[in-house]
This record gives C-alpha cells, structure tokens and sequence, in this order.
C-alpha cells in the first residue's frame, strides 16, 4: 500500500485539496476527484479518464512511484507541510509541461528537482552531498537566489548584482558585503548613501527617526536616546524638513537639539534664529574668534576676582589691602582704592569662576547700591564710594579756586537714574573708574 506518511504530503493535482482514502484508493476531500491505486502504486489520473489522460497521467505514475521509493526517504524525510506537497524527481525538468502551473513551482537543491506548496506550508530541509544547498526563485527567467554556504553564511543573492546579503554563522548581518564585521554593516551605493529610512506618510508633523534603547534597573528595555526628521512642509519641490535629537532625561525622552529647514542649529530651544541659537550656558575649552561683532544683552565687562567677602551684586568693592589680588566692601568715602562694582549678570564675563570669587563690573552700565542721605543724586551726577559698607553717594567737589574739581582716583562711574534725597537703592550707573 501507499506510504501513509507520503499520502500526507500529496496534494490533488487539479485543486491542490487534502487527499484521503477512498474506494478506489484516494479521493480529494475538495474536487472529490479519484485516483486509484494499482499494484500499490498510486495512479494520477481521474478514475473514468480517457486514453489521452491516462498517458499523462502515467507520466506522473511512473515518476511518482519512483519519488516513493527513490527520494522520499533520501530527500524529503525532514519535510512537513500542512497537505499539499507534491515531489518529484532530478528528470522532473522534462515534464514541466505536465506540471504546467509554474506559480507553484520551486527548485530542490542544485537543480534535483521540483516542488509544487500550497499556502500553509511548514519546514523545509534541503540536503546536496555537495555540501552547499541552494533555494532558487525564477521569474521569466530571471533568477533570484537565497544561498547557504556550507557552515558558514546564509546569503541572498540576485542576477546581475551578486550577493546582496549576507548572515554571517556569528549573527552579523551585512548588506552590499559578505564580510560584515559588526551586527550591521551596510554598503553605500553609488551616491555614498548606506541607508534610507522611509515612513508612507505625507502629514505636516509627523516624522520617523532611530531609537536607541537600554535596559533599566528593572531590566525593561527603555529608549535612551531618539534622532528624528519631521515634516515642516510637504509641497511638491518646495518640501521642508526637520532633524531633532532627544535624550531621556527623568524617563522621558526630551529634545535637546534641531537642526531646521534653513540651517539654524539650536540647543536648548526648537525655534532657532539664528546659525546658532543656545538656550542655555556655553563653554569653549580651546579659543573662540569672531570676526563680527558680540551682541550681549547685558552691557558691562566683568571679571571673577577672589574676595574673603560674600558680596551680593550692585555692592561697590575696593582693593583688599591684606590679600593680594582680592577685593573687599568699600567701607569709608573717597576711597582711592575703588575697583568696580559686583555685577548680576555681566553682558561679557572674563576670568574663570570659583566658589571664592565675585563678579567685579568695571567698565559698562550696572546697578549700584546708591545713598541719597546727604542730598538727592541726578542724572550725570558722579558718585564715589561712601562711610557705609559698599553703597556709593554723589561726589561732592572741591573748589580750586573758583574751579570745582572732583577728587582724583576716587569717582566710580556716573549715575543714568535719579534718587531722591533720602533713599538708598540702586540704580544703573555707567561705570567708569577715574
């Protein structure tokens, strides 16, 4: 009787239904179409078939059986498909025309033979003593092939184009290479570009990008870091676009930096304007040139001076007498020893910064802490320092003759705002130390 394993892979040649028993040998639970079984040999041609069917069927008889006691045992013991597999064998090529429904068709192993395979197939073993197995894909004669080499790499290869890709034993995976030595290796095509990554969607906003992604404490895998592009517009030969980079930053993934459709790069902020926009401070290791112009927001030049003091801004500081190079409250009047005024936020910062270290403003327009005890202070008045710690009050000249001259040494700068008699604030004063 017919191999009841090889009855399970055989599938109706008319409708590729299941086969099962019948009367007279195996019907197709489909077509209910019959083929009889003769001298345990199993007819493929219809029970009632005329001479001419027959023959044609015959042909597959023959090849057929000698598949059964040929090459199911050598070639298709590791084959599993759901019900409808059908082999024959190396001198199938000759009767293509019998088995006229090419779709189906698939090349074992270096041209032994062919395969017809339904929809729900299963694993397939292919096994040559030549030790490299091939499984061919043919359309009008074009080839593709995907290839394994002998203990080494599975690769894909096309007409034309050689291989296009290789998995490595190692697991590497390279594309346009057969020697990947990383993962992913990808070569670049004739324009220098490896990879394109592209998402089917034309709406303003939305984007696509690469994550890179870690696991936690908890071990879940989270996303680190994110490089994205994104859709300002979408006209046709006019498009915009957007690249984005974010980090995770308390669990969230949050951007850092753009690069927009006009070049701007920002940091900080995702609407530059300008080249650079940071939002944010800025540190430079080597040396910064610039052959414009600086535009600072705040106007006075100050450096970081050490003082054994804790000086909050607008406090008018002089030259520390028991330190060298360090700076201390003013604390009597006209004193010569001035040297600028402690500023908040200096339009141009010189110096390094320290944790004993002050802000001294000694040129541009800051805020000082002012006394107007003795009289009300206009604007244009000069000021010098005071009896009380850190405070400047007008100057008060002295006449030579009848000139009145101020006293050299001591003058601070000169007041933009007026107080009136009596109060002590600050206000801005354009420093100019004489």
């Amino acid at each position: 009787m017919l191999n009841e394993a090889l009855k399970e892979i055989l599938a109706c040649p008319k409708c590729r239904g299941h086969l099962e028993k019948s009367s007279a040998g195996l019907a197709c639970v489909n077509c209910r179409a019959e083929y009889r079984i003769k001298d345990g040999i199993l007819c493929f041609f219809e029970v009632g078939e005329g001479d001419r069917q027959a023959d044609e069927r015959a042909v597959r008889d023959t090849y057929m059986s000698r598949f059964e006691q040929e090459e199911a045992r050598a070639i298709i013991r590791n084959v599993s498909l759901h019900h409808c597999l059908s082999v024959m064998g190396d001198r199938a090529r000759q009767f293509r025309k019998v088995f006229s429904r090419d779709e189906w068709i698939l090349d074992l192993g270096s041209g032994s033979g062919w395969c017809w395979s339904g929809t729900n197939g299963g694993a397939l073993v292919l096994n040559t003593p030549s030790g490299s197995n091939h499984l061919m894909f043919e359309t009008s004669g074009a080839q593709k092939w995907v290839q394994y080499v002998s203990g080494s790499d599975l690769r894909f290869w096309a007409t034309g184009a050689g291989d296009r890709l290789t998995i490595q034993s190692n697991g590497n995976v390279g594309i346009g290479t057969t020697s990947p030595g990383r993962p992913l290796v990808v070569t670049a095509d004739a324009g220098g570009i490896p990879l394109r990554i592209y998402r089917n969607a034309s709406t303003v906003g939305w984007g696509t990008g690469i994550q890179w992604a870690f696991n936690n404490s908890s071990g879940n895998v989270t996303d680190y870091a994110y490089v994205n592009s994104s859709i300002v517009s979408n006209t046709a030969g006019a498009e915009n676009g957007t690249l984005g980079f974010f980090t995770v930053k308390a669990g969230t993934l949050t951007q850092q930096a753009i690069v927009d459709q006009n070049g701007n790069v920002g940091i900080g902020t995702t609407a530059p304007s300008a080249t650079l926009h940071v939002q944010g401070t800025g540190r430079f290791t080597g040396n910064l040139t610039v052959d414009g112009s600086i535009a600072a927001k705040y106007q006075d030049v100050a450096e970081w001076v050490e003082s054994s003091q804790s000086l909050p801004a607008g406090t008018v500081v002089v030259l520390d007498q028991t330190r060298s190079n360090q700076v201390i409250a003013s604390s009597h009047a006209y004193d010569t020893r001035v040297a600028g005024v402690v500023s908040a936020q200096p339009g141009i910062t010189l110096g390094e910064k320290g944790e004993s270290k002050v802000l001294v403003a000694t040129t541009g327009r800051v805020k000082v802490r002012v006394d107007a005890t003795n009289g009300p202070i206009q604007v244009g008045d000069l000021l010098v320092t005071s009896d009380i710690a850190g405070v400047a009050k007008k100057s008060e000249p002295l006449m030579l003759g009848s000139v009145p001259i101020h006293r050299p040494g001591t003058l601070i700068g000169k007041a933009l705002e007026p107080l009136a008699q009596g109060q002590q604030c600050e206000i801005l004063v354009l420093l100019s130390l004489q």
